[in-house]
């Protein structure tokens, strides 16, 4: 059986395909351009099969391209954003592509994530490791990222305490508050006791 594909210009540099007059999908125009299917008014159906295939691929690789333009992604994220438009086979190809094209690189990402969470959020290590797992980083590299992080967290606890966390103390209630934040930010009871101690904060009681 032979089907009949026609095309349209689109927006955004891609090409409108029609499957016997019917929508079928949007690509890139230079790979319909380069496309032997352009140049024939029937194909089989192994050849729409396979051109099917190759366009999936393509658009799905430009659709990482737009995404990656717009911020960092790890390759699992990236996987996961694809598949909600494309099969399995095509998000492999163009997670693949990015990558061994240097678009996407976990362990740099999770380098600059990490470092980010520590001067945004003030977070610990141990939070920290848990929320580039969150992000689609591997076990190992997350390990390796939040052992090699440049900070000591006791005193980040105290840098926490004098600045970004002072005013919360203060309030009814504020120091039990505080150490409740100290620690769902990861940090361990001991240590967050040990910085109330070194700046005489007493803790409220429950």
């Amino acid at each position: 059986m032979k089907v009949k594909i026609t095309s349209r210009i689109g927006k955004r540099g891609k090409v409108n395909l029609y499957l016997n007059d019917e929508y079928l999908m949007s690509v890139p125009e230079d790979f319909w351009y380069s496309s032997p299917v352009r140049l024939t008014e029937e194909v089989d159906e192994a050849e729409f099969t396979e051109f099917l295939k190759t366009a999936n691929a393509k658009s799905a690789y430009q659709k990482a391209l737009e995404l990656l333009s717009r911020r960092d992604y790890s390759s699992r994220m990236l996987a996961n954003k694809l598949a909600e438009k494309f099969d399995s086979e095509a998000v492999a190809f163009a997670v693949e592509k990015a990558v061994n094209a240097g678009l996407v690189n976990d362990e740099v990402y999770a380098k600059r994530l990490a470092e980010e969470l520590v001067r945004n959020k003030g977070l610990a290590p141990r939070r920290i490791q848990s929320e580039l797992i969150k992000k689609g980083i591997s076990l190992d590299i997350a390990q390796e990222v939040t052992e090699n992080l440049d900070i000591n967290p006791d005193c980040l606890i105290i840098e926490l305490l004098q600045t970004k966390l002072q005013r919360a103390l203060n309030a009814p209630k504020g120091t039990r508050r505080v150490f409740q934040s100290l620690l769902r930010k990861g940090y361990s009871r001991g240590a967050v006791l040990s910085a109330f101690r070194q700046l005489n904060i007493e803790l409220d009681e429950e």
